[in-house]
């Protein structure tokens, strides 16, 4: 039974263990959002493309002609982002594997 001044000595392996999962968990929210911008991004492009614009509802017409170019730019950026942080993930998670077989091995 440890006393009371015992104090439990922690891995420096589990140091920021909260910091990566929240980074894990925004780096799928990125990875989703991306994934839903990029959709919303090639139909917004199909609807406008060519006579589809001309033969459309006016305010449809209106609000993809004036939207669809944010939609795609914001599509690329999340893009960008959620491939630099899974890639980050990646890195630091084969790091990570690699200091605890140096411990262990």
């Amino acid at each position: 039974m440890k006393s009371a001044g015992e104090v439990k000595k922690r891995n420096p392996l589990e140091k920021g263990k909260t910091a990566k999962r929240v980074f894990l968990i925004f780096t799928i929210v990125c990875g989703a959002l991306a994934v839903l911008f990029d959709i919303a991004a090639v139909c917004m492009q199909v609807m406008v493309s060519g006579e589809n614009l001309l033969t459309m509802d006016s305010r449809l017409g209106y609000i993809l002609a004036v939207n669809y170019r944010w939609v795609t730019l914001a599509a690329v950026i999340l893009t960008v982002v959620a491939a630099a942080m899974l890639t980050l993930f990646i890195l630091n998670w084969r790091r990570r594997k690699k200091a605890v077989n140096a411990l262990e091995g």
